[in-house]
């Protein structure tokens, strides 16, 4: 119902994106439909999210097909310096479609490859293209925050490599590589901001940004739940208490965890979500942050309110894509603050 749903809308209203037309839609919908109920601050709102995550995910393939045609333009090698050479994936692999028993042989044979010892980087890539159209309906119809089910069938999503190549398979090569573009100019305009002497580079220059984003957009007043940190640091951790300190609760939403070395030398980057772990591969901060923003890109998720005014502001800032669900006031002054900084 919420695949129907999100193509009526999208096709009758486009512009669609204010939180108060979704809550609308959604309220209107729970009246006609009952059976759409669930727990939640309203019977609707959990319907009201899956709803506003399928129009976005439809509008990404929208973007993505208005590039095709552009295909005999050289293409650059894959972003945040990884060395995978990512093609764009054919129309023809884009929307083909494989009966359910090739759906279950690729996905096992993926599941082989990726336990052998060194995992066939093409092999995988090829098996992701092939079931790309079933796996982004399959994990659209998954319930709100589930993580687990899809790491267990894809496991190669426990590697951020393969979470930035499932999105790229959605935005396009080129959207992906102006993502990563975007994030020094936004550094240079948060630091302006900070007013101190922040350093200007460095593995762990994003850090003390992330930090006065968080608390420069917090929702830090009132009776609702309050903001936290989308980043836990732990310095001097020992490899054998690294499993422990990355134990995620069920259902819990993604959020990174930085290993560091007397406190100034990056040792790792993990996201972790929902009982399982993702080793972000990240030789920056701000890497693994662009790896935690396509985690909930690639699996379907809204930001949970106590992350979501930092992780919505790196949003609008490096994906360029601008957060349109609900704000704190902070966040608002803070935005209009960045964007006069910007015109500098």
């Amino acid at each position: 119902m919420v695949d129907e749903a999100a193509h009526y809308y999208l096709g009758t209203f486009p512009t669609l994106s204010d939180s108060g037309e979704y809550k609308s839609i959604g309220k209107k919908l729970y009246q006609c439909f009952p059976c759409i109920a669930h727990i939640g601050e309203h019977p609707w709102s959990l319907f009201t999210k899956n709803l506003s995550a399928r129009i976005r995910h439809l509008r990404w393939d929208q973007k993505r097909k208005s590039q095709q045609g552009h295909g005999d333009q050289k293409e650059k090698p894959c972003c945040l310096n990884t060395p995978v050479f990512i093609h764009s994936l054919p129309k023809d692999v884009r929307e083909s479609s494989l009966s359910s028993e090739d759906i279950k042989h690729h996905t096992e044979e993926l599941k082989k490859e990726w336990v052998k010892g060194k995992p066939n980087k093409e092999h995988i890539h090829m098996l992701l293209r092939e079931t790309y159209k079933h796996r982004r309906e399959w994990i659209t119809s998954l319930g709100h925050g589930v993580v687990a089910p899809i790491i267990d069938q894809y496991p190669c999503f426990t590697d951020g490599n393969y979470v930035l190549y499932e999105l790229i398979l959605m935005l396009g090569q080129q959207r992906v590589i102006q993502i990563k573009d975007a994030v020094g100019p936004m550094m240079d305009v948060v630091e302006s901001m900070m007013k101190t002497n922040a350093k200007k580079e460095g593995e762990l220059r994003m850090l003390p940004i992330i930090h006065f984003v968080e608390e420069s957009t917090s929702y830090n007043r009132g009776k609702g739940q309050k903001s936290q940190s989308m980043v836990t640091v732990m310095n001097d951790v020992p490899d054998e208490d690294v499993d422990i300190a990355l134990q995620a609760k069920e259902l819990e939403s993604p959020n990174i965890v930085i290993f560091l070395e007397d406190q100034k030398r990056l040792k790792g980057v993990f996201a972790r979500a929902d009982n399982r772990t993702i080793d972000c591969k990240a030789e920056s901060v701000e890497h693994g942050i662009i790896v935690l923003l396509a985690l909930y890109y690639v699996l379907n998720l809204d930001y949970p309110r106590i992350y979501s005014q930092g992780l919505g502001f790196m949003q609008s800032t490096i994906f360029g894509e601008m957060y349109t669900l609900a704000k704190s006031q902070k966040f608002k002054v803070f935005l209009k603050r960045y964007t006069d900084c910007q015109k500098k």
